[in-house]
């Protein structure tokens, strides 16, 4: 069914149309968007919070990515989707504790979670969550980890490859609204 022109109060969206034209105001860019990742392992101080120091962007499209600060700003006001991965290991068998993450906001924190192994000690655990949330164009986002461990050197984790990279991530991306 081809349209030459629109002259009824409705039309029936089950019939299919041929666009010769210019559709517009249809669709949408979900960015600004970042995915940042680390390319190895690095030793944090263990039961301290510990800004997650991403060394690796492969997507930084509408935003800044803060390379010194290890934080995002997406330049664009808007609803966005935060979502975040921790891979912690405590360095030795039987010395995890807790792993947290927080994802902070200008400096506020705007969610955490953690696994609680107080009980049943392991060496070595991934946590991951995500969130809804509206931010302005000047607000930043940072991920901050902690491993709670009583003995060892604990690490975040991270690979220069494959799925190794996304041990340890960050990414955002504005919702089409």
């Amino acid at each position: 069914m081809a349209i030459d022109k629109i002259q009824s109060e409705s039309i029936n969206l089950a019939d299919n149309f041929a666009f010769t034209g210019t559709v517009t105001g249809a669709g949408g860019v979900n960015s600004p968007r970042i995915l940042a990742c680390m390319n190895n392992y690095h030793t944090i101080t263990a039961n301290t919070a510990t800004k997650v120091p991403f060394n690796r962007v492969d997507i930084n499209t509408g935003g800044t990515w803060d390379s010194s600060n290890y934080r995002w700003t997406p330049g664009t006001a808007g609803t966005y989707v935060i979502s975040w991965q921790v891979f912690g290991d405590a360095g030795a068998a039987n010395n995890l504790r807790i792993i947290e993450g927080t994802i902070k906001i200008s400096g506020t924190a705007a969610m955490t979670a953690f696994i609680d192994f107080r009980d049943y000690h392991g060496r070595s655990s991934t946590i991951s969550n995500s969130i809804i949330t509206e931010l302005t164009d000047s607000n930043y986002i940072e991920l901050f980890a902690t491993i709670y461990d009583t003995t060892g050197n604990p690490d975040l984790g991270g690979g220069s490859s494959g799925g190794e990279r996304f041990k340890t991530y960050i990414s955002s991306y504005k919702i089409i609204t």
